[in-house]
């Protein structure tokens, strides 16, 4: 059996702190890093369709960066995450905006604050069956061993009709990370104590796990083809470079065969 999220607790324990910095409000961003990721937060939420008077959660909320979108289309919204001291940093940094309550569970009422942060491990979650229209979860499943339960948890909060928006790492990425992370780990030179543990997936994979937990999907989007790429990123040193870069990878992402190696999938699943 998996441990719980692998390491990911621990290790998100440990940093919180420097991801406040790293993650900063995607209004100030400035290098190509932050431009790719605001990218794929847009897209995400886009993909969500998120609206006044959705119920909606985000899955590993970490320090607020997809909740601080989120909070100015709807309230209430719900964010948890498998570390403390991450949801910790949320409540630092989005209290001054918007009430913000630090819950040990889901309430069955929402309407006493605009966001409740609730420590919770997607193997082994709190959250209510059959509760919300919208789940959200960036770069999360890649730190999950067993993708079939946590999508079957998923699955289980969703009302019937209800939407998983999230992104899932191609294990033929032509960034290579993820290559190379299996080289090592094959290798036995992965380091948990040092390095989060790490998952990838192949389309085929993510497709044929989406449709035993009971999904079916509505839209696929693909990102981060050149942009993730090592050669890439030594060229690209401006924010216009990189909107540049991305403005390929849209072009790039209808091209068969090509389109298969891009880093990020990103995915809206219909609970059926």
């Amino acid at each position: 059996m998996q441990p719980h999220l692998d390491n990911a607790q621990d290790y998100y324990d440990r940093h919180s702190t420097e991801y406040v910095d790293k993650w900063r409000a995607l209004e100030s961003v400035t290098q190509p890093s932050d431009i790719y990721r605001k990218n794929m937060v847009a897209n995400l939420i886009e993909m969500a369709a998120v609206g006044p008077g959705r119920q909606v959660v985000e899955i590993g909320a970490g320090t607020g960066l997809v909740l601080r979108e989120l909070l100015q289309r709807t309230t209430p919204v719900v964010g948890t995450d498998v570390s403390i001291q991450m949801l910790r940093r949320a409540q630092e940094s989005l209290a001054p905006d918007w009430r913000v309550v630090l819950a040990d569970a889901v309430p069955e009422e929402l309407d006493s604050a605009d966001l409740f942060l609730v420590q919770d491990d997607l193997q082994h979650t709190k959250l209510p069956s059959g509760r919300f229209d919208t789940i959200l979860s960036m770069e999360v499943l890649r730190y999950i061993g067993d993708l079939d339960r946590a999508l079957g948890n998923v699955r289980s909060a969703l009302v019937d009709g209800g939407v998983f928006a999230f992104s899932v790492t191609n294990r033929w990425s032509l960034g290579l990370f993820p290559i190379k992370y299996e080289a090592r780990r094959a290798l036995g030179r992965v380091r948990p104590d040092q390095e989060l543990v790490q998952y990838f997936v192949t389309e085929g994979r993510i497709r044929r796990a989406l449709a035993r937990a009971g999904f079916r999907i509505d839209e696929m989007r693909k990102l981060n083809c050149l942009t993730f790429n090592p050669l890439i990123r030594r060229a690209v040193r401006t924010s216009a470079g990189a909107r540049r870069a991305i403005e390929a990878d849209k072009r790039l992402e209808r091209v068969p065969g090509v389109n298969r190696l891009f880093d990020t999938f990103l995915i809206a699943a219909r609970a059926t």
